[in-house]
């Protein structure tokens, strides 16, 4: 096993957002974690510090966006990174793969980049029980390069 990148995700950075509809839930720095290793597999949780106002009566925890075991094709001219779909399609469903979860777990589908190595994007569309048309996600966490990775 190779070494890992980590990184803590800052708060009040313009950078991290979490956003369901153009709603501004915020991003919960002390819940939200990013792991890169060196073979380019991201492991992230990125918590919102707040719930959606159509589901605050009854949810009592705030939404979270997972990436399990998603890997990442390197770009090294405009040092970003993209999803290396052909690699995530080959894995079983199980394996890995991006989740919305509040209450449950539902299968988020959007592009993901990383950009510089030290932050990552989501932007894509989760459909839920408690919706007629699928919420829009945009998701950004800040972690690692000037934010004081750990090696």
């Amino acid at each position: 096993m190779g070494r890992r990148l980590r990184g803590r995700a800052y708060a009040r950075t313009m950078e991290n957002r979490f956003r369901i509809d153009g709603h501004d839930l915020e991003v919960d720095a002390r819940r939200s974690v990013v792991n890169v290793d060196v073979d380019g597999v991201l492991d992230a949780t990125i918590a919102a510090r707040r719930i959606p106002g159509e589901v605050s009566h009854w949810a009592t925890v705030a939404p979270r966006l997972h990436f399990a075991r998603v890997p990442l094709r390197f770009d090294g001219e405009r040092l970003g990174a993209t999803v290396d779909q052909e690699f995530l399609d080959s894995l079983l469903l199980e394996d890995g793969g991006v989740t919305f979860a509040l209450s449950s777990r539902f299968d988020a589908f959007g592009t993901l980049t990383s950009h510089a190595g030290d932050r990552i994007r989501f932007t894509g569309r989760v459909e839920t029980p408690w919706s007629d048309e699928p919420w829009r996600l945009d998701v950004a966490c800040g972690f690692g390069g000037r934010r004081r990775a750990e090696i």
